[in-house]
């Protein structure tokens, strides 16, 4: 059930619905330094992680010999998928924890292996968790009778419809290694500040206060990607501006800007 939790919380963030009206052109003029630095100084002040960060039940390395051939597993599979060599994976990958739980219901009775660990290419990362089921009891509905209360094999598991992995498409069934990730090295920009700077240059994000924003990888390309929304003034008149930014090719793009809706939410 908590991984269940884990895997609506991205999707309520996703859903939210914003009325887009024209573009903000209050200042098209290129921002000067002392504005860039006025902006790092607030962007510091005034921002938000959205990334999963694990709590302390998602920390420590399982030890026992069961767990470790899933943390072995798990890795096997994790490179098929993202097409990670297994230098690459050693050098930007690191595993916070790993263990077996054990979840039982009514129609729903299976071991599962969980493992989350940090991707981080120069200043930049994400945390992610994967999911593997391992066995299946005997209440669990959708289970194959010849592999009820046995531990799964690698290619059991590779079968199954709840072969999940985060990172190649995020809280959705895979099926075929239709996702294949860049072993990028190094980002074009040295700093999440110098990022901001570039990107306050393309679009003006300065005139806004108050800022969340978010790195991930873009699943059809394969780049490290940075996201930022920022909003300015208070419901009901809230406005906000979206962009995003990539980190490999420096391309931004305006998912949206105008006013926010957030009146509809008003009591």
């Amino acid at each position: 059930m908590k991984r269940l939790v884990l895997m609506i919380i991205p999707a309520l963030i996703c859903g939210m619905a914003f009325t887009f009206t024209s573009c903000d052109k209050r200042d098209e003029l290129p921002p000067t330094e002392e504005q860039n630095e006025a902006l790092l100084e607030t962007f510091g002040k005034n921002n938000h992680f959205s990334q999963w960060i694990p709590s302390e039940e998602f920390l420590g390395v399982c030890t026992d010999d069961l767990c470790m051939y899933y943390c072995q597993v798990w890795k096997e599979l994790f490179l098929e998928k993202t097409g990670y060599t297994e230098s690459y994976f050693n050098k930007h990958i690191t595993v916070h924890g790993s263990g077996l739980e054990h979840y039982s219901a009514p129609w729903s009775d299976f071991t599962q292996f969980y493992v989350t660990y940090t991707i981080q290419v120069d200043w930049t990362f994400i945390y992610n968790i994967d999911v593997l089921v391992v066995k299946f009891g005997e209440n669990y509905i959708h289970s194959n009778p010849d592999l009820i209360d046995c531990y799964l094999s690698k290619e059991d598991i590779k079968k199954m419809p709840l072969y999940d992995f985060n990172i190649v498409k995020i809280y959705t069934i895979i099926e075929t290694n239709d996702c294949i990730l860049s072993n990028h090295e190094r980002l074009k920009f040295s700093s999440l500040n110098s990022a901001i700077t570039y990107l306050n240059g393309k679009t003006r994000i300065d005139k806004y206060d108050s800022f969340w924003y978010e790195t991930y990888i873009d699943l059809k390309t394969g780049d490290w990607m940075l996201r930022v929304y920022a909003t300015t003034g208070e419901c009901p008149e809230l406005y906000f501006t979206s962009v995003r930014l990539n980190l490999i090719t420096g391309k931004t793009s305006i998912d949206g800007q105008g006013k926010d809706n957030c009146c509809l939410f008003c009591e």
